[in-house]
């Protein structure tokens, strides 16, 4: 047991190094039953100039939007190999979250993001292959 404990904390040690030498920020926060480790993304740097477009977004274009910037909690993070996670995570939407929540599904398009396939070793199938689902919402 103290060789998984050992390399358990070693990992810490590592987390460390790695993030200082790449001037990545990361915290931790302790919660009930462990602890949640937080990657900060840094910013992008780009020598394209900022650039601005006047768009007309239609009424569903515009209630989409609305919900990716007014409702954050209706998105679900989802990791593993596809499609079984993906699966999971819908499931857990219809029959927990949703039930449970102050929310009820409104009229809209559900979105799913995926991740470029080819930044992971095995693509879709990869056990850090990354998507999200992204659910129309409104008050009960």
């Amino acid at each position: 047991m103290s060789k998984f404990i050992e390399q358990f904390g070693s990992g810490f040690k590592r987390i460390n190094s790695l993030c200082n030498d790449a001037g990545i920020k990361y915290s931790y926060e302790n919660r009930e039953n462990g602890f949640k480790l937080i990657i900060y993304r840094p910013e992008l740097q780009s020598d394209i100039p900022s650039v601005t477009f006047e768009v007309t977004l239609s009424g569903t274009e515009m209630a989409v939007l609305a919900i990716l910037k007014q409702k954050p909690d209706s998105s679900f993070p989802c990791r593993g190999a596809m499609p079984l996670p993906l699966q999971e995570v819908n499931r857990k939407i219809f029959s927990e979250w949703l039930p449970a929540s102050i929310y009820e599904i409104a009229e809209g398009y559900n979105i799913e993001y995926y991740s470029d396939p080819e930044n992971f070793t095995n693509g879709m199938q990869d056990t850090e292959y990354y998507a999200e689902v992204w659910i129309p919402v409104k008050e009960k």
